[in-house]
C-alpha cells in the first residue's frame, strides 16, 4: 500500500524502499510469491510502479514481477493478470535502461513458457512477433554501456523461447544480423557459461532447422567457426557449441580444407567425444540466478551421438585429424561404444575412424587394444549381416594389429572374431576377402596367435581359395586410385597378395609350416608363383616358400623333415620352380 502511494519527492525513497522489500521477499521461494500474487492490489500497484518516472522504482518493480513469473505459484496468477503482458512489452519499447530491459525481456520469456498463457495463446506469440527487430538490434548491439550485455543475453534467450517454439521464420528477415550477433556473443560478449551456451544454444537449433538457409547463413557467418570453437575450451557451452558443429559438417557446409582445419583441434575433438560419452549428453548450463534456468536443447539425445560420429570421421580424414582425435580424452572410448549401436551405418562409420586413428601410429594402435569394448564391439561387426560392416571391421583389425605383437594375441584371443574372419574368406565380395586375408595377414605375425587360427578349418579353406584365383590380365600398378569396376579387380589382386603373406606368416611356426604344407593346392600355387613376372606377387610367394624351408620342428626333426619334403616334392614337379629359387639364391 506504501507502494502505491502519492508520488511525491519525499515519498520516493518510501516506495524505492518498500519495492526494494518486495524484490527481496519475491526473490525467498514460492510461498512468499504466491502471497504476493494472492494479495488484492498488489499486481495493479506494481503494474502502475513499472511505468513510474523513476528508473530505480521501475527496476525493482519488474524485477518483483519477474520473480513472480518465474516461481510456479505465482506464475499463471501474475501472466493472466489482465494488462500485464501489454505493459510489460509496452516498456521494452519506452524504457531505454539496460538492467531494466533484462527484466522486461525475462518476463515475456515466462509469459510464453506458461502453459495457460503460453505459445498456444496466439496474441501473447504475435506480439512477442513484433518484439523481433528490438530484439535482434539488441543482440547485435556493441556492450559498451551498463547492462547492455546482460540485455543481450536476455534478449538472446527470449529469441531462444521463441524460436523452439516453431519461431524461427518471424527472424527470416533478420538472418544475418541475428547470427552476426550470436557470433559476437561467443566471441566478445560477456565471460559467462549461460551467455555462450544462449548463443551456441539458439545456433544448434537453427543449424538444424527445416530451413537450410539457416545453416547456409551460420556458416557463412565470419568468424562463426573460431567462435564455436573457442566455446569448446570453456564449460559451459562446449557440447552446445560441438553439436553444432557436428551439424555443420555433417550437412556438407564446411567443406574448404582452411576452415576445416580450424576444427583439427583437440578442444573441438573432445568436445564432439564429450557427446558420445554423456548419456542425457544436452548439457544443462545455469548462471546461478533463478531466472537463467537451464539451457533446454531441442535435440534428441540419440541425435547428437551420431551427429558426433559422422564430424569425427570427416576430421579423422584431415591432415593431423587422427593425431588430433588420438590426443582427445575420451575420443577413441567414446568411438568404441558406438561399435555397440544397433544402426549399423554409425557403428560402421566408427570403425572407420578408428580405423584410421590405427593406422596412423604404432604407439597409439599399442594403447588403443585396452580401451573398454573395442575389440568385442569390432568383433561384434564381423558377425553381422552387412558386407560393409564387415569390411571396416577387418580393415580396423588389420591396423591395430599391424606389427604388435601383444594386439595381435589379445586381438585372436577374442571369441569368435576369428571364426568371423575365417568366414570371411569365403564369402561372395572381395571387398570382404581382401580385408579378411589383410587382418588374418597381420594378425599371423605373431606366432602366437596360429594355434588359435589353425584351430578353424575355414581359415587355411578360405586361404587356398584365394591364393588359386586366376589374376590373368589384372593390373598391379596403381591399385589405390582404382575405381568403379577396376576397384573390385584391385580388391581380388589385394586378396591373393595378402593371403599369400598370411600364409607366408602361418609357415614360421611348426604348427603353421605343417598345415600349410598339408595343402597341396597352396604348395602347388606357390611353385607356380615362383615363376611370375609380379614382383609384388614374387616377393611374398618367395617369403613363404623360404619361410616353409626354413621350417624348425620338434627336437627330433621329424616335423621338419615332413615339411621340408612336402615342399620340395611340390616344386620339383613345377616347371622353373626350382631354377627360380637357384637363381634368386644366387
Amino acid at each position: 500500500e506504501a507502494l502505491g502511494g502519492v508520488c511525491s519527492e519525499d515519498q520516493l525513497q518510501l516506495r524505492r524502499a518498500c519495492a526494494g522489500t518486495l524484490v527481496n521477499l519475491s526473490s525467498s521461494g514460492d510461498a512468499e510469491c504466491a502471497a504476493l500474487a494472492n494479495h488484492q492490489q498488489a499486481l495493479g500497484i506494481l503494474m502502475a510502479a513499472i511505468a513510474d518516472s523513476d528508473t530505480k522504482l521501475r527496476r525493482f518493480c519488474a524485477t518483483v514481477v519477474c520473480n513472480l513469473v518465474v516461481h510456479s505459484q505465482s506464475r499463471t496468477k501474475a501472466t493472466q493478470h489482465e494488462g500485464l503482458f501489454q505493459k510489460v512489452v509496452e516498456q521494452i519499447f519506452n524504457d531505454s535502461n539496460f538492467v531494466n530491459q533484462v527484466c522486461y525481456l525475462d518476463i515475456c520469456r515466462y509469459v510464453l513458457s506458461d502453459p495457460t498463457q503460453g505459445h498456444a495463446h496466439s496474441l501473447v506469440f504475435n506480439i512477442l512477433g513484433m518484439l523481433v527487430p528490438h530484439v535482434v538490434k539488441l543482440i547485435t548491439m556493441e556492450h559498451q554501456c551498463e547492462g547492455s550485455a546482460s540485455a543481450a543475453v536476455s534478449a538472446a534467450a527470449l529469441s531462444r523461447a521463441l524460436i523452439s517454439l516453431k519461431g524461427a521464420p518471424l527472424f527470416a528477415s533478420h538472418r544475418c544480423q541475428l547470427v552476426g550477433g550470436l557470433v559476437n556473443l561467443l566471441v566478445n560478449g560477456p565471460n559467462s557459461d549461460y551467455a555462450r551456451a544462449m548463443a551456441c544454444s539458439i545456433l544448434l537449433e537453427l543449424t538444424g532447422s527445416s530451413d537450410p538457409q539457416w545453416a547456409e547463413t551460420i556458416a557463412g557467418a565470419s568468424g562463426v567457426l573460431d567462435g564455436l570453437a573457442m566455446a569448446t575450451r570453456g564449460r559451459g557451452a562446449r557440447l552446445l557449441a560441438a553439436a553444432t558443429l557436428c551439424h555443420l559438417i555433417q550437412r556438407g557446409l564446411i567443406q574448404d580444407p582452411q576452415q576445416l582445419s580450424l576444427l583439427v583441434d583437440t578442444s573441438v575433438v573432445e568436445a564432439m567425444a564429450a557427446i558420445l560419452n554423456t548419456p542425457g549428453w544436452e548439457e544443462l548450463a545455469g548462471s546461478g540466478r533463478e531466472r537463467a534456468k537451464p539451457v533446454d536443447v531441442n535435440l534428441s539425445v540419440v541425435t547428437g551421438p551420431e551427429l558426433a560420429v559422422s564430424a569425427l570421421s570427416e576430421l579423422a580424414a584431415l591432415p593431423d585429424g587422427c593425431l588430433a582425435i588420438m590426443q582427445a580424452h575420451g575420443a577413441v572410448e567414446g568411438l568404441a561404444k558406438v561399435l555397440l549401436w544397433e544402426e549399423l551405418d554409425f557403428a560402421t562409420t566408427a570403425a572407420a575412424v578408428l580405423g584410421h586413428v590405427a593406422g596412423s601410429d604404432a604407439q597409439v594402435r599399442r594403447d588403443m587394444v585396452g580401451t573398454s569394448g573395442l575389440v568385442a564391439g569390432l568383433a561384434r561387426l564381423l558377425s553381422v549381416d552387412s558386407t560393409q560392416s564387415r569390411v571396416y571391421s577387418a580393415g580396423t583389425l588389420a591396423n591395430l594389429a599391424h606389427d604388435c605383437p601383444a594386439n595381435q594375441v589379445i586381438i585372436s584371443s577374442e571369441a569368435g572374431l576369428i571364426d568371423s574372419l575365417s568366414q570371411m574368406l569365403c564369402h561372395t565380395e572381395p571387398y570382404a576377402h581382401s580385408a579378411a586375408a589383410g587382418a588374418i595377414r597381420n594378425l599371423a605375425e605373431c606366432t602366437d596367435t596360429h594355434a588359435a587360427m589353425l584351430a578353424c578349418p575355414d581359415t587355411l579353406n578360405g586361404l587356398s581359395g584365394l591364393i588359386c584365383v586366376d589374376l590373368t590380365g589384372a593390373t598391379f600398378e596403381g591399385r589405390s586410385n582404382c575405381n568403379g569396376e577396376g576397384e573390385e579387380q584391385a580388391a581380388k589382386v589385394d586378396a591373393k597378395v595378402y593371403a599369400l603373406g598370411a600364409v607366408g606368416n602361418l609357415a614360421q611356426s611348426p604348427l603353421g609350416a605343417v598345415a600349410v604344407s598339408g595343402d597341396v593346392g597352396i604348395l602347388t600355387e606357390l611353385a607356380k608363383l615362383l615363376s611370375t613376372t609380379e614382383s609384388e606377387l614374387k616377393m611374398v610367394t618367395v617369403a613363404a616358400v623360404r619361410n616353409l624351408l626354413e621350417s624348425r620342428g620338434d627336437q627330433d626333426g621329424c616335423e621338419d623333415e615332413l615339411v621340408h619334403q612336402r615342399v620340395l616334392e611340390v616344386l620339383s614337379c613345377t616347371d622353373g620352380a626350382t631354377e627360380v629359387l637357384t637363381a634368386l639364391s644366387q
